[in-house]
């Protein structure tokens, strides 16, 4: 078998577990190919260890990093392996490449600012999915006056 899915163990902004179990799956032969909703798909690999490391995005509707991420990213021995929703990127790298960001403050303030906006988005779907129910009851039950 050259690909498998798997489900993603848990939330999206569990970054470190995430991280870390693809870097377990690695260790075990499957490299990261992909992540769609709840399944990760795997790719069949020389058993290696790598470590992945998920980067937010300032953009949300940003489909790839920019060129200058890429390369910047690239320099340090870092490859674009997917996006993760509409928050993040993936990024993967052998286990002796450099780390990317260093200043874990920062990090914080990116990661608390892509939570607020993940937020606001799941407050206006609830809202918008309870006025949706309320508008349908109103036409079921109350239309016929």
């Amino acid at each position: 078998m050259k690909y498998k899915f798997k489900v993603i163990p848990c939330s999206r902004f569990d970054t470190e577990i995430l991280e870390n179990w693809a870097s377990d799956m690695a260790e075990k032969g499957w490299a990261l190919k992909g992540i769609w909703s709840l399944y990760a798909l795997f790719e069949k690999c020389e058993p290696k260890r790598m470590k992945y490391r998920l980067e937010p995005k300032e953009d949300m509707e940003q489909e790839y990093p920019k060129q200058s991420e890429q390369d910047m990213y690239e320099s340090f021995g870092w490859d674009f392996v997917c996006r993760y929703s509409k928050y993040a990127f993936i990024w993967r790298a052998d286990e002796d490449a450099a780390e990317i960001h260093t200043d874990t403050e920062i990090q914080s303030e990116i990661y608390k600012k892509v939570q607020k906006s993940a937020l606001k988005n799941m407050i206006f779907s609830l809202i918008s999915g309870v006025l949706i129910i309320a508008l349908i009851i109103f036409m079921w039950f109350g239309g016929n006056t």
